[in-house]
């Protein structure tokens, strides 16, 4: 998956939970638990992979989530 495409897709993942106007350098910190797995499994299913739970939760930004899709895709 090109990182376009997963970026595109993570910010629509944040905007159905109700954040508008984000970007790769978006702060999970900002969001709960809940909405952190709803953007990783967005991009999981975008890639047809699953990523690490210790990668998900170590992810600091949405950029770190895009890397993600970019080593699995």
């Amino acid at each position: 998956m090109d990182r376009e495409t997963a970026s595109e897709t993570a910010r629509s993942a944040l905007e159905r939970e109700g954040f508008k106007n984000t970007d790769e350098t978006f702060a999970l910190s900002s969001v709960d638990a809940v909405t952190r797995w709803v953007v990783s499994r967005a991009l999981e299913t975008q890639t047809k992979r699953t990523f690490p739970d210790t990668a998900i939760s170590k992810a600091v930004t949405v950029s770190d989530l895009l890397d993600l899709a970019e080593e699995a895709g």
